[in-house]
């Protein structure tokens, strides 16, 4: 168990309350990724992040990895299969993929 395992239940209240503005770092985020379509999010947590990028573009094909289970857990609920969802550390891991973009945020 991680630090995010034990605050994810309260990270989305939190990460919403006005500590970032999601919609507008989306815009911004989409404006740079214009044309490149898969893309790989280090950092996924809860998906705040993908849920407004897809919102822009449903045409994004999304690969998130993050190491906490629980913040992974709230994140599939909230994306469903619209995001590929992966459990590990971005130091180790082994994805056998190549993506047009990789972006994180605060991850």
């Amino acid at each position: 168990m991680n630090k995010y395992d034990d605050i994810a239940q309260y990270y989305d209240s939190t990460m919403n309350s006005g500590y970032y503005d999601y919609p507008k770092e989306s815009q911004s985020l989409d404006s740079i990724l214009k044309g490149r379509k898969k893309l790989l999010e280090i950092g996924l947590g809860t998906g705040l992040l993908a849920e407004k990028l897809l919102e822009l573009d449903p045409s994004y094909e999304i690969t998130g990895i993050d190491f906490s289970p629980a913040m992974l857990d709230q994140g599939k609920a909230r994306l469903g299969n619209r995001v590929k969802v992966v459990e590990g550390n971005v130091l180790s891991m082994k994805l056998q993929e190549s993506f047009d973009g990789i972006y994180s945020h605060g991850g």
